[in-house]
């Protein structure tokens, strides 16, 4: 029980994250999942929430890395929220390997 009790506030920080870039910002936000030690329920104490945010209006990663780490609110870094931006053609599982092990093991959080 304690593995799904971090997973689903896992998916309540990162959903709150992405709703924050989507209805303030204005960042079409496609698609949010969470990876990492919160979707394979490895977590620890000092453990961070890995959440992938995929958005048509990501140009390419290292712009999308930048802006995402640039709109962190202090609520997310003191969360441990540590975002990856893809756009819609780099998430691609069959040509990027951290796409890959997103969409193996990650978990799809709805906004």
């Amino acid at each position: 029980m304690l593995k799904k009790r971090q997973s689903s506030k896992a998916k309540l920080l990162a959903g709150d994250y992405a709703s924050y870039l989507n209805n303030q910002l204005g960042l079409a936000v496609n698609k949010v999942h969470i990876y990492g030690s919160q979707a394979r329920g490895t977590t620890h104490k000092d453990s961070d929430i890995d959440v992938a945010i995929i958005s048509e209006d990501f140009d390419n990663d290292f712009d999308a890395l930048q802006y995402l780490w640039s709109n962190l609110r202090p609520q997310d870094v003191d969360n441990l929220v540590e975002p990856v931006g893809f756009n819609l053609k780099t998430f691609d599982p069959r040509t990027n390997p951290l796409a890959a092990i997103i969409a193996e093991e990650g978990i799809e959080v709805k906004i």
